[in-house]
């Protein structure tokens, strides 16, 4: 075919979704990004964020230096994230709620978080 390359026929990568926010109150607001993703791609990341809060469980905590070193950071300019190991947990636990209600929304299957935050979960579905 002329024309044809490859290259041509791959799809373009996506990017991360810009991240919502945090209201006072605890609630995750997804972002305009997340707010149009399929019910695939919200279940994806879901998954994603479920391994990581899994593994957060089973780690060991940061060391005090590293977090003063990563308040320190946030001070001068630098992100908050990573300052908190709790806030980090809660914050991504309420943005698996917000994915969660959003594939209600759209009429999507949703996940069991308890089911899927249990580390000894090991027969869970996942894609």
């Amino acid at each position: 075919m002329p024309g044809y390359t490859p290259e041509s026929k791959r799809k373009p990568m996506l990017s991360a979704p810009d991240p919502g926010t945090m209201t006072p109150g605890g609630t995750y607001q997804l972002s305009e990004t997340e707010n149009k993703l399929e019910c695939g791609r919200l279940t994806g990341t879901m998954y994603i964020i479920i391994a990581r809060l899994r593994d957060v469980k089973n780690s060991k905590p940061p060391s005090a230096l590293a977090s003063f070193a990563q308040k320190m950071s946030a001070l001068t300019g630098g992100t908050e994230a990573g300052a908190s190991l709790e806030d980090d947990i809660a914050r991504e636990r309420a943005r698996l709620e917000a994915f969660n209600r959003r594939l209600a929304e759209k009429q999507c299957k949703t996940l069991d978080l308890e089911a899927e935050l249990n580390p000894w979960a090991a027969n869970v579905n996942q894609p």
